[in-house]
């Protein structure tokens, strides 16, 4: 039988992990050994539960009881499903759920190290990676793909996209240390920011990620100067800050 709680207050014991916690602190902090992660949409829950992830804890709309998260409940046997109205769900999160349904999720626990080499054609080993999530972005930056540093040394429009992807990265997991999150701003004239730092206690800043030179460096701080001076201050704070992230120049990223 499906063990459902009705809850009313973000402060639910139990929820947390739907809510207060950050990626980190899943992973690194309950259940040390293996950790959590959160798998949100009924499809692609479905599909962790197809791979013999093992799930701990269920956030769903009342209404997906009976419609999206039915089939899921009954494949999570006696696991806590926590429930409320979407406007309780959103003030939990702090945003409205996709189809309405969240999973906490447990990690897969990870093989040993004889395990991988006895499998394994080539071992690659990365010293000094602090975050395990920064691994992706390092296969994917160049490695994979057979390209040395001479060859995006003279393309910096394609170095340059490799460049935004690995700031972007690299931002996302600081700002999810401090509980904040990573957007992209484009408005209705084109007038873009490559990235806005939010954090939960409503401070932002503005980030133009720039490589190539003084000159383009220059048009991100006009970029950022530009999309500060169109915030309206009296219905939202004004930026923290305002950041050209580079890789050239005396500080370097």
């Amino acid at each position: 039988m499906a063990n459902i709680i009705e809850i009313t207050s973000t402060s639910h014991p139990g929820v947390e992990v739907f809510s207060t916690m950050t990626e980190a602190q899943l992973r690194q902090q309950i259940e040390q050994e293996c950790g959590l992660f959160i798998a949100e949409s009924p499809k692609v829950i479905h599909v962790a539960l197809q791979a013999r992830y093992t799930p701990t804890a269920l956030l769903c709309e009342r209404k997906h009881i009976e419609g999206d998260a039915k089939d899921i409940i009954e494949r999570c046997g006696d696991i806590p499903i926590y429930t409320g109205t979407r406007e309780t769900l959103k003030t939990l999160t702090g945003y409205t759920l996709t189809r309405g349904v969240l999973c906490a999720m447990r990690r897969p626990q990870l093989p040993t190290v004889k395990e991988i080499c006895d499998r394994a054609k080539r071992i690659v080993v990365i010293k000094g990676v602090v975050d395990t999530t920064n691994i992706g972005a390092i296969f994917r930056s160049a490695a994979a793909l057979g390209i040395g540093p001479k060859d995006l040394i003279e393309d910096l429009n394609t170095f340059g996209l490799l460049f935004e992807t690995l700031c972007v990265r690299d931002l996302r997991v600081f700002a999810d240390a401090l509980g904040g999150t990573v957007y992209h701003f484009r408005d209705k004239n084109g007038l873009e920011c490559d990235a806005v730092i939010h954090l939960k206690n409503g401070n932002y800043g503005l980030v133009e990620i720039k490589l190539g030179g003084d000159t383009l460096i220059e048009a991100g701080a006009l970029t950022l100067t530009s999309l500060a001076g169109k915030i309206d201050t009296t219905k939202m704070k004004k930026p923290a800050f305002l950041m050209v992230l580079t890789g050239v120049g005396d500080l370097a990223y």
